[in-house]
């Protein structure tokens, strides 16, 4: 059984790359071509609520994260999301932490398949 860890949506989101989770949402919104408005006129996300979030004013509740992963576009799912928010309150120590148990699992799974 293949074991997958995705937490970038776009591969050009790497370890040198990593941001908060507010620059990175709306960078990957830019870039999808998907408006601020759009997510509040469809899909029910105050703009209030999406722009503060963008400037690391607030976070996102897992009822609006709900709704941004079911906007096809988009292509990001609940769990890449909350890896986001989850990345972007960590310290560059415990990200490096995190980016070499995330090698080593990949190596201990390259080595078994």
């Amino acid at each position: 059984m293949a074991v997958q860890v995705t937490i970038f949506a776009n591969p050009t989101y790497t370890k040198s790359t990593m941001t908060t989770f507010g620059e990175r949402f709306r960078k990957h919104r830019l870039s999808k071509d998907v408006s601020g408005y759009r997510l509040a006129m469809e899909y029910g996300i105050p703009e209030s609520t999406l722009y503060s979030v963008e400037k690391d004013k607030r976070a996102f509740s897992d009822d609006i994260l709900r709704k941004i992963a079911s906007v096809p576009e988009l292509e990001l799912t609940f769990d890449q999301l909350k890896a986001w928010q989850i990345l972007g309150k960590a310290t560059p120590s415990e990200l490096r932490y995190l980016m070499r148990e995330l090698d080593a699992i990949k190596q201990n799974h390259e080595q078994q398949s």
